[in-house]
């Protein structure tokens, strides 16, 4: 157990006590503007990442862009809306 600061805890990935997957709790705690890298190592699922980006698209005011890296090197999203 640690002791962390206010800023440290705001930065931190959370997701609400709800059935939320860790992905959609990064998307939605993404600011306007801000781009992450999701490396293959971190997506173990069947599809790629945009598909449930697609279907996440437009709840609640959100967009996002993803991007595949050539050679499957993972992909780039950002949220534009």
């Amino acid at each position: 157990m640690k002791r962390i600061t206010k800023e440290e805890a705001a930065a931190m990935p959370k997701r609400p006590n709800k059935r939320l997957s860790w992905l959609r709790g990064i998307l939605f705690g993404m600011t306007l503007g801000e781009i992450i890298l999701l490396e293959p190592q971190d997506w173990k699922q069947k599809r790629a990442p945009i598909t449930a980006i697609k279907r996440m698209t437009g709840k609640l005011g959100r967009e996002w862009k993803c991007e595949t890296l050539l050679y499957d090197k993972g992909w780039v999203i950002e949220r534009i809306k």
